[in-house]
């Protein structure tokens, strides 16, 4: 029997090396792009960037080019 040693409960856990408390953090990027558009856009080209199509430049030659035409500047948008 061996003298001097008693049973412990505790059992030693390894720490996180990260810190989990936000008193004084700052809050991470979020990694998703931000969408801005630019601006004095026309209606059509509004509801070209709502739809996706980010490209202002693009968007506004197609839109001069058709007339305003929607389905034409779209139809050449989605075109492979």
């Amino acid at each position: 029997m061996v003298t001097g040693v008693r049973p412990s409960s505790k059992v030693d856990t390894p720490r996180s090396t990260s810190s989990t408390s936000s008193a004084g953090s700052i809050p991470q990027a979020n990694s998703s792009p931000v969408r801005t558009q630019p601006i004095g856009m026309t209606q059509n080209e509004q509801k070209l960037f709502e739809m996706g199509f980010l490209d202002h430049n693009l968007n506004a030659t197609l839109l001069r080019r058709h007339n305003g035409d929607m389905d034409r500047v779209i139809a050449e948008l989605i075109e492979p």
